[in-house]
């Protein structure tokens, strides 16, 4: 029950769209492809009652008023989905759709095929089939939507995660988070990415778009980031500011530590704080004081020792933090 490599239109086949034609052929290729070569013959003589005719060696088909297309080749993903369907499996809602698709992208990425398969085999089971030139996947009740690109931090992290990496305490995440963001907010971009690969060894990547990161085990949360205002930072940093013109520079590195705490870095050489969440401003320059004049005359004022306490930074008074 074969079908022949070519097909003549019938007598009395008439024009029909280009729409038609291509899901008739489809459905005949997929067909084909299940081995029903009973359904492929229906199909074939249907065709030919339209006018249409198929050449399977060159891969096209061709209408009685000149028209012709290609056979395009079958999706096996789009098959298996709707055998599944037709057999009654159970659909899966959107969210679970798009969380095995981004999973199976990741597997690919890292070169995980055996996993890749797994996942696809899985979607295929529930009805969903992959388009991969389209990038999108498509549901048997006609749900679809976009295959996302690969988070490259997810993929290796959940490379990790298969293949046992040790998990890690949610403060210890959290801990290593803070020290990320600590040095982004310097611009220390070395030190931020080696914090960021020491937490995808452990299964726990991060996601810059939602501002979260995500553990192997289900485990999530929100990625600290600064919790001061602009007001704020620029509070503190007058307080700092006092401090180093009154040379008191345990009191200065305080105070900048706590701005680094909170993601916040200082540069005085170019007078300016970044946030690791992007915002940046200029630090205020020290405000000329009055001092009570010298008792041998002809004391500095206040501008004088601000530029001296600039020059020496904080821990200038010894010892202090660099």
């Amino acid at each position: 029950g074969g079908s022949t490599k070519r097909t003549g239109a019938g007598a009395g086949g008439g024009a029909t769209d280009d729409s038609t034609v291509r899901a008739l052929v489809a459905k005949r290729e997929q067909a084909r492809f299940s081995r029903d070569f009973d359904a492929a013959d229906r199909l074939r003589e249907q065709l030919a009652k339209l006018g249409v005719t198929l050449d399977d060696q060159a891969k096209t088909w061709r209408a009685a008023d000149g028209r012709s297309g290609s056979i395009t080749q079958v999706n096996v993903s789009e098959v298996h989905a709707q055998k599944a369907a037709k057999s009654g499996a159970a659909s899966l809602d959107d969210a679970e759709i798009n969380r095995l698709v981004r999973e199976r992208e990741q597997a690919r990425y890292t070169g995980d095929y055996k996993t890749a398969d797994r996942l696809r085999d899985q979607l295929e089971r529930h009805g969903v089939s992959l388009d991969v030139k389209e990038a999108k996947w498509l549901a048997a009740d006609g749900r679809w939507g976009q295959i996302p690109p690969v988070n490259i931090s997810a993929a290796h992290a959940q490379k990790a995660a298969r293949a046992g990496a040790p998990r890690l305490s949610e403060d210890e995440v959290q801990r290593i988070l803070v020290q990320r963001e600590q040095a982004r907010a310097r611009r220390d971009y070395k030190t931020a990415d080696v914090l960021r690969d020491q937490l995808e060894k452990h299964g726990v990547y991060l996601d810059s778009k939602e501002n979260k990161w995500q553990g192997p085990d289900g485990a999530s949360g929100a990625i600290v980031v600064s919790q001061l205002s602009d007001e704020d930072v620029g509070k503190i940093l007058a307080q700092r500011q006092a401090a180093r013109l009154r040379h008191d520079y345990k009191a200065a590195d305080r105070l900048r530590d706590a701005l680094n705490e909170q993601c916040v870095s200082v540069d005085d050489k170019k007078n300016r704080w970044d946030a690791s969440d992007g915002r940046s401003g200029t630090i205020e320059p020290f405000t000329c004081m009055h001092g009570t004049p010298s008792r041998g005359g002809g004391g500095k004022g206040g501008a004088d020792g601000a530029a001296g306490a600039d020059d020496a930074g904080d821990g200038g008074g010894g010892g202090g933090k660099t």
